[in-house]
Order: structure tokens, then sequence, then C-alpha cells
């Protein structure tokens, strides 16, 4: 399932270009972590909680991730959280 949440998010946003490039770049890094087992629902998961996110973010030693998650922020959630309901089947 290797990319698998990229390539179907990539397809649905196609008509969105704002939430593209952040979103894109949270879920490649998502997968990357998780690893080829991850499934759209472990994808999902992540996106809809923060402190998942976080913590996935400091084990990747991701800085550009954690600065963009270390301040709390509504926009952010809510590219997010539409996201992750993008990526429902």
């Amino acid at each position: 399932m290797e990319k698998q949440a990229s390539k179907l998010l990539a397809q649905r946003l196609a008509h969105q270009p704002t939430f593209s490039l952040v979103a894109l770049q949270v879920v490649a890094e998502v997968e990357k972590e998780l690893g080829r087992q991850a499934t759209l629902g472990n994808v999902r998961e992540v996106l809809t909680h923060r402190n998942k996110l976080v913590q996935l973010a400091n084990t990747s030693h991701n800085p550009e991730l954690l600065c963009a998650l270390s301040a709390p922020s509504e926009k952010l959630d809510k590219v997010l959280a539409t996201c992750a309901e993008l990526l429902t089947c």
C-alpha cells in the first residue's frame, strides 16, 4: 500500500490547489514513517489526532513539520481534517 494515500489525495486535491502542497507533504511524511503496512485508516488516524502527528514528527526528526505543529493553528487543523476526509473511501 506504499504511497496509496498520497496518490488518492493527489487525485482528490486536483480541484483544491490551496490544500495540495501542505496536504501532500504531511501525508507523504506520515506514509514514510508508518511504512508499507500503513492503511488509509492509519493515515487518517494520524491526521485527525494532532498529538499523534507531533509524535510522528518528533520520531522522524522533521523540522518543517515540527515547526508547523509547534503552535496551535486552526487553519492547519482544518487542512488536516479535510485531508483525512478526502482519504475516506
